[in-house]
């Protein structure tokens, strides 16, 4: 039993100096190699700001509608059990004010959250902008506010670009087909016809 511990008290001690040797060879190996560090610094160019378009997801609001007009938007999107109940003789009596004024508000930004009341807070380059710096279009989605600039931006981060504080005013918001509330927020380069769209819902008060 002794003569087997001693060796194997041999082995163990016989590769422990193997292996600090082998360490200290490599070691001075890798010490007597040249070393050499290239470091290159590219500049990029400057970028182009994509042009930002912000869309409502609520076409009109609420307190731009006459009361016939909300009534009859209402009872078209609700449950069949509430249309069922629902005087439609009214309708027909009232249904040319109400194609006029869906009209008129579906041909003009009268009816639209109007930009200064969407964009509580914008900062473009770290400085402050305001929702003049904005120009109204119209899309399908009705009245939408355009941010277009021909500033470059030569960094990435927060300081370097748009920061907005936005509003959807969701009690503004009328019966539809969408449930939720939110906006669109698109992309475009400005030479490429080609948008990118980020949709954001179920808030009120949204910070980009």
């Amino acid at each position: 039993m002794f003569l087997f511990r001693i060796i194997w008290s041999t082995i163990i001690v016989a590769a422990l100096i193997y292996t600090v040797y082998n360490v200290s060879v490599s070691t001075m190996t890798f010490m007597e190699m040249d070393m050499s560090t290239k470091i290159d610094v590219i500049y990029e160019d400057a970028k182009d700001f994509p042009v930002v378009t912000i869309c409502n997801l609520n076409q009109w609001r609420r307190t731009a509608m006459t009361y016939s007009t909300y009534n009859m938007i209402a009872m078209i999107y609700a449950d069949e059990d509430t249309q069922n109940a629902y005087d439609w003789d009214q309708y027909y009596q009232y249904s040319d004010d109400v194609v006029t004024s869906l009209y008129d508000l579906s041909l003009s930004s009268k009816g639209a959250l109007p930009a200064e009341e969407m964009i509580l807070e914008c900062t473009w380059k770290g400085c402050e902008c305001e929702h003049t710096n904005f120009t109204q279009i119209m899309t399908d989605l009705g009245a939408c506010y355009q941010f277009k600039t021909n500033e470059k931006i030569d960094r990435p981060g927060i300081k370097s670009g748009l920061t907005l504080t936005l509003n959807i005013q969701q009690y503004e918001y009328m019966p539809g087909e969408l449930e939720g509330a939110g906006l669109k927020v698109s992309l475009m380069s400005q030479f490429i016809k080609k948008a990118f769209s980020l949709f954001f819902t179920s808030c009120n008060l949204l910070m980009i």
